[in-house]
């Protein structure tokens, strides 16, 4: 190359350097970029670029807040000493990364939680107001719904060993579970006061008679919540045994707490011209009107789910979870000023060998380096960077196979190739002697000397060891077997047998934005050519979301099958009756049906933040229905009951508490529709749209089914036509 500087071409003819410093650059950096006299500086010359290694990963929160409050105690105190220089050189220190965004969307997420926690709490108080005119309701439905979460987060810890943000988040979807439980029972408590029953005579009722209907819905809910466990995924297998567990917990506040916290208005003064006050939510005039009309009101939602079930059909699992990311305005203008100086790299694929031996595993960790090295230019084109151990301890194999290439390797004749390129750019023969008497040295060793090794416990613990740390596991595992010899004559003693497997690991960067679905398959099958099933890939967000994509649906069709026929047969116990069981279900299956077409014409796709909503809309649907027929058996098993077959007393009665249990569910997490993290919004928004329906669906669909049927249900009195509104409408 004759444009190349005389210095440098003399010092490394053969332009072994860049090759070199290129292989450095892969065992220190997610980043494939030159170096500046060893700094990571952009071509300006006015950002510098340090790669801080921390030791867990960013799905960890509370490591990732730790980190950056560290980070920053550091920064603040360089500003602290060195204020002149810094503000004279306009010097400033930032960071950026996946536990910069982790702590970043915590800080959202908990301002958020903060401020829409504030909304919902004046919401509901406002609500219970205004439905019980009463202060002291407020305490009563209050006091079982802390206790029940308190200990709901008590088991959860004793349990798992730790406390995470989606259990932090279940506990509130458990709230707004409860509170379907206490308001029942004080609405039937309240209720029985209004007929003049006393306090005891009042509680008992709610407790014997609605208490039966509490306990249905309590145990459904909970066999949705434990359906999770059938699914493959950890987290939501999790997520099912802390949900049906919190489920009984909260059954078990109300239960224990709330009873005796009525009983206490026994010893208080009460005035009963209170309960006459109450709100009605103009229940009676919707029942009156639905029963007028009850084929029309059928056939418009039978209609109306047929037309949304069109829709739901298509509705998709977001693969992406770098989707669900949202940093603060200020960190993505940092990263697009790094990013125009910078090849960014997007999050990491970690690529796992394993053996049975050390020098097993780092053999097949040189393979996928060389497959990753033989790769053709641009055939990994979004591929930006790896860090492989191999570059700094290759398996003996390796070693010995570089160490013969050095012997084999012919001086002479290379020194002749460069002495007849360097005649023609006006060079002598003695210009490359210093390079080849290095170069003769390097090969004497290697021909002579034999190889030196070094163990991983006789290093420093500050220099190899921590070198290896990062890519080198052992993990051994107890494997029971029988001892073959050595043993007297008889059965077999199990004895156990230690196995030993090494793991190393590559870190594998693709290009900030690349491969937005995942590597494709194309790229993992070239990487593991000539490893086998020795190797596999983790770690990266977007093979976690294919991996939950991939068996999503398939997981939680199954899980959905065990769940309806569990909660089938309970409704079967419970009722005793087909058509009633089929009829409690309706209404939620109605609701689910409309926020999927609901959710795909808002161009909403579930996620696994806002797929928790759905054992929230469930719980809800199903206990409002089993609530509603509840009564409504209740009044037609007693001769003497005057509201005995009619549906609109039981809709004017016990629909008023699912309309406030739903309505403070709608309120406690609609006002996350407020928040500013797109996950949180979404939960708020699907949480009016589908508790929403499923109470529209209870009052009105499951009253006109059981007007249609008669008290027989006979299915066979659908078939008619209405007659309208022919009498006066009864107060509320």
């Amino acid at each position: 190359e004759p444009n190349r500087p005389r210095a440098e071409l003399l010092e490394d003819p053969f332009q072994i350097y860049p090759i070199f410093m290129r292989r450095l650059r892969h065992a220190g950096a997610p980043i494939d970029v030159p170096l500046t006299d060893g700094y990571i500086l952009s071509r300006d010359g006015t950002q510098l670029l340090v790669i801080i290694r921390p030791q867990k990963a960013p799905t960890d929160h509370q490591f990732s807040s730790e980190l950056m409050r560290f980070l920053r105690r550091i920064r603040s105190g360089l500003q602290t000493r060195n204020s002149t220089q810094w503000r004279e050189s306009r010097i400033s220190l930032n960071f950026i990364g996946a536990h910069v965004e982790t702590d970043i969307a915590a800080g959202l997420v908990r301002e958020d939680l903060a401020r829409t926690s504030l909304v919902s709490l004046l919401g509901v108080t406002l609500l219970f107001m205004v439905a019980f005119r009463r202060l002291s309701a407020i305490v009563f439905i209050s006091l079982p719904l802390l206790a029940g979460v308190v200990w709901t987060l008590g088991l959860t810890a004793l349990i798992y060993g730790h406390i995470t943000t989606v259990t932090l988040s279940l506990g509130a979807v458990l709230i707004g579970l409860e509170i379907d439980f206490a308001v029942h029972i004080y609405n039937r408590f309240v209720e029985e006061m209004r007929r003049g029953a006393t306090t005891r005579a009042a509680l008992n009722t709610a407790l014997t008679r609605t208490g039966g209907g509490i306990l249905m819905a309590a145990l459904t809910t909970s066999v949705a919540f434990y359906g999770l466990v059938l699914t493959a995924s950890p987290g939501f297998k999790e997520l099912g045994v802390i949900g049906g567990t919190g489920i009984l917990c909260c059954l078990a506040a109300v239960y224990l707490i709330l009873p005796p916290l009525m009983l206490l208005q026994s010893r208080l003064a009460i005035d009963r011209r209170h309960f006459d006050r109450l709100a009605s939510f103009g229940l009676g005039r919707l029942a009156t009107a639905v029963m007028g009309y009850p084929r029309a009101t059928l056939l418009l939602g039978l209609a109306l789910t047929a037309y949304l079930a069109l829709f739901g059909r298509d509705i998709s699992f977001e693969r992406n979870w770098e989707a669900l990311r949202q940093d603060s305005a200020e960190y993505e203008r940092l990263k697009q000023s790094v990013a125009a100086q910078f090849p960014l790299p997007g999050p990491e694929i970690v690529a796992v060998v394993s053996g049975p031996t050390l020098q097993s595993a780092l053999g097949a960790n040189d393979q996928l380096y060389e497959n990753l090295e033989a790769a053709p230019p641009g055939e990994f084109r979004p591929l930006l960077s790896y860090d492989s151990l191999r570059s700094v301890l290759p398996s003996i194999r390796t070693q010995e196979i570089s160490r013969q290439r050095l012997r084999e390797l012919d001086v002479d004749a290379l020194r002749k190739a460069a002495v007849d390129a360097g005649a023609r750019v006006g060079l002598g023969p003695a210009a490359f002697d210093p390079f080849f008497e290095k170069l003769r040295r390097i090969c004497r060793v290697h021909a002579v000397e034999a190889p030196h090794n070094v163990f991983l416990a006789d290093a420093p613990p500050d220099t190899l060891r921590r070198l290896t740390q990062r890519y080198v596991t052992k993990i051994k595992t107890q494997a029971a077997e029988s001892q073959a010899s050595s043993r007297p004559p008889g059965p077999a003693t199990p004895t156990e047998a230690t196995t030993e497997t090494f793991q190393v690991i590559t870190h594998i960067y693709p290009r900030e934005g690349a491969w937005l679905h995942g590597p494709p398959a194309d790229f993992l099958q070239k990487a593991s050519r000539g490893i086998g099933d020795r190797i596999y890939f983790t770690g990266d967000n977007m093979l976690l979301t294919a991996a939950i994509g991939k068996h999503f649906y398939r997981n939680l069709a199954r899980a959905t099958i065990v769940v309806a026929l569990a909660v089938m047969l309970l409704l079967l116990l419970h009722f005793r009756n087909l058509r009633l069981t089929a009829l409690a279900m309706a209404p939620v299956i109605c609701s689910m049906i409309w926020t999927l077409g609901v959710m795909q014409l808002l161009g909403i796709q579930f996620n696994v933040v806002n797929v928790i909503i759905l054992p929230l809309i469930l719980g809800i649907g199903i206990d409002d229905g089993i609530h509603i027929l509840q009564r409504y058996s209740e009044a037609g098993a007693d001769p003497l009951d005057p509201d005995r077959g009619d549906v609109e007393a039981a809709v004017r009665h016990t629909g008023r508490a699912v309309v406030i249990a739903s309505l403070a569910t709608i309120i406690g997490f609609g006002s996350l529709s407020l928040a500013h993290f797109d996950g949180l919004r979404e939960i708020g928004l699907l949480t009016i749209v589908g508790i929403g329906f499923a109470l529209v669906a209870t009052l009105t669909l499951l009253p006109t089914a059981l007007r249609l049927m008669g008290p027989r249900m006979r299915v066979l009195e659908v078939v008619g036509r209405d007659t309208g509104v022919e009498r006066e409408v009864p107060q509320d």
